[in-house]
């Protein structure tokens, strides 16, 4: 996805790297997508020279949370996912590229900037001998709000022996026990980990143009798109505060455009003539707040917990 330029945005490229969905199985689609990704990965190792005998290389631990939750414009519809994933691999292969395989990663435009485009960042390969692992970090639990959440095991599927290992997911997509603005705590025993954050309040206040979002049907292109929202003042002043990001897709084309801005700005301006869809499609506006903690130790180790909650209406293309 390449940033365009407008006459109120500047292009920049945001990586919102992870160190940010199945015992129950995760949805068939994102296992189609993990296992075309990964023998995209696989197939492309040739390019690379031989890799130091495993005993030598050098091995990073990254730990990815995601809590995501999503609720339609007119509060009709709620639904919320964990999934977490403790990747192990060799210095030479980008972990981030593996994480967005399985959902784990996000890329994003620089807070007053926007991408134009159709196909998700493309992975790095992995060579033959390289190999990654999704480790078992014994039981991953989030505690809300006095509530304790045991995130399930899900093998991941097995396509070569350079990939392996197991994603951690919650057993069904209710949105009750991962509730927006509250404390979350995480645990995976098997790991040592311990990390707390506050999640973001839901996004209220969104209007489209002036109109309320639950009121918005159609989207004229042919004119910026002048967003606003309810700021999360209890968050606003922390260093590195939350994201909001607006995303606007056309049903039937992997055709999108994405713009993020920071929380406490309370509006943003969308320009939609490089979007040029017709028909229908939707428009997702995100609160974004991720944290960091260690994993382990050393400085290659990372971890991130990364709220991503939603509000999308369905709308009108024209």
């Amino acid at each position: 996805m390449q940033p365009f330029d407008t006459a109120t945005v500047a292009p920049a490229e945001r990586s919102a790297q992870s160190a940010p969905r199945g015992a129950r199985l995760v949805s068939a689609r994102r296992v189609a997508w993990c296992v075309v990704g990964l023998l995209g990965l696989l197939s492309a190792g040739c390019q690379l020279e031989t890799d130091p005998p495993a005993d030598t290389e050098v091995r990073t631990t990254h730990a990815v949370v995601t809590i995501e939750r999503s609720e339609s414009a007119d509060g009709t519809n709620s639904k919320a996912e964990a999934l977490a994933g403790f990747l192990e691999v060799p210095a030479l292969v980008d972990a981030h590229s593996v994480l967005q395989l399985v959902g784990l990663g996000l890329d994003l435009p620089e807070p007053g900037a926007c991408t134009l485009g159709s196909q998700p960042a493309s992975a790095g390969p992995l060579t033959e001998t390289a190999s990654v692992e999704f480790v078992d970090a014994g039981a991953v639990e989030l505690e809300v709000s006095g509530a304790h959440e045991r995130l399930a095991p899900y093998a991941f599927p097995t396509v070569t022996d350079s990939i392996s290992g197991v994603l951690y997911t919650s057993r069904d997509r209710t949105a009750d026990p991962l509730p927006s603005g509250s404390r979350y705590t995480l645990s995976a025993d098997g790991l040592g980990i311990r990390a707390s954050l506050d999640a973001p309040r839901a996004l209220s206040g969104v209007t489209l143009n002036g109109t309320p979002f639950a009121e918005v049907a159609n989207v004229n292109t042919a004119n910026p798109l002048d967003l606003t929202w309810d700021v999360d003042t209890a968050h606003a002043a922390a260093p590195g505060g939350d994201i909001v990001y607006v995303e606007l897709t056309a049903s039937g084309s992997a055709r999108r455009v994405i713009c993020s801005f920071g929380d406490e700005l309370g509006a943003g301006s969308v320009p939609t003539d490089a979007f040029a869809a017709e028909g229908t499609g939707v428009v997702t506006v995100h609160r974004l707040r991720a944290h960091e903690f260690d994993v382990l130790e050393g400085d290659s180790n990372r971890g991130q917990l990364r709220f991503d909650f939603a509000v999308a209406a369905n709308v009108t293309f024209d």
